[in-house]
């Protein structure tokens, strides 16, 4: 036997509610996505907000009477949540706390996120600051994400050990297979349907059309004025830490140029030294060269002159004895 459990309204808000987190969660880094992170994310907290108001005004098993969510409840679902003949028509219990919490939490985070959209630092007599803003909305994003991957874990738990109730598919079908009172929606809550998905719609719109903030880049700016602050706390003074560093290193330039230039001055010298030496060493053996050959020279002029007078005097000698 089938019960109607879950109403149209609830079943599409459910799916605008899943994709909307998807969307907005995924374009929440890009500056040139931020628009549908706007418009996803104003749509998301406009689901939320009519559904915490159907949890008070709605029908059996969307009301939030008949969310088991008390602690003993919550020992008895997990005593016997492998039990076959324990089942629950609406959410059970850990279910009911899950959803519960999303509701807020996902109100919360959008509430942050319009506050960050609109640079709007008052509310309601409270002042907030960017940061403040900033840190909210990231938790709550964060949080809200691990809600969904809980909510993900008990579908499929309940898929495997509870196939016969007919969880998942109840959100597409409406139904149930568990024997039990039905689901039944008046007028006001048709009426009150209208409302729950309409008015997500116009904040879509709305929120699509505001005007991204350059917050991003700001922020980088001033990081970079931080550092550039930290490096130059005052760029005409000697004494600020990059004057300090680049000073350092013209120093350091002048004494590896003075011990560059000590060290040419030392290699010319010793050249310098090397080359006279050099010069000396050749002078005194070309002198001893030109000595040797002046010696041998004047030996040779000194025997030939005696081998001339030696020659003449015997010519006269000759010539004495022709006469005699």
């Amino acid at each position: 036997m089938k019960t109607k459990t879950w109403s149209l309204t609830t079943r599409i808000s459910h799916w605008l509610l899943a994709i909307g987190f998807t969307v907005a969660y995924i374009t929440g880094e890009n500056e040139w996505q931020m628009n549908y992170h706007y418009a996803f994310g104003a749509l998301v907290g406009g689901i939320l907000f009519f559904r915490i108001l159907y949890g008070i005004i709605g029908p059996k098993y969307s009301n939030f009477k008949d969310f088991p969510m008390g602690i003993s409840q919550q020992i008895d679902f997990i005593k016997n949540y492998f039990s076959k003949n324990h089942t629950y028509v609406g959410h059970n219990p850990l279910a009911s706390l899950v959803m519960f919490s999303m509701m807020f939490l996902g109100i919360f985070t959008a509430f942050t996120g319009y506050l960050w959209a609109t640079e709007s630092a008052h509310f309601l007599g409270f002042t907030f600051t960017e940061e403040m803003v900033e840190e909210g909305h990231e938790i709550g994003a964060k949080l809200f994400l691990i809600l969904v991957f809980a909510h993900l874990a008990g579908i499929f738990a309940d898929t495997i050990f509870h196939r016969k109730t007919g969880t998942l598919g109840s959100i597409f079908t409406g139904y149930k297979n568990v024997q039990a009172d039905a689901s039944k929606t008046n007028a006001f809550h048709k009426i009150f349907s209208i409302l729950w998905l309409g008015i997500p719609m116009i904040l879509f719109y709305l929120a699509f059309g505001l005007p991204v903030n350059d917050r991003g880049n700001e922020r980088e700016n001033e990081e970079e004025d931080e550092w550039e602050s930290l490096l130059y706390p005052d760029k005409n003074s000697e004494k600020s830490p990059m004057n300090l560093i680049v000073k350092l290193t013209k120093n350091r330039s002048n004494v590896d140029g003075t011990s560059l230039a000590s060290s040419s001055r030392q290699t010319e010298t010793n050249t310098t030294v090397n080359t006279e030496s050099n010069s000396i060493q050749s002078y005194a053996q070309n002198s001893q060269y030109y000595t040797e050959n002046s010696n041998d020279e004047r030996e040779y002029y000194e025997h030939e002159e005696h081998s001339k007078h030696h020659h003449i005097k015997r010519e006269h000698h000759d010539y004495d004895e022709d006469d005699d």
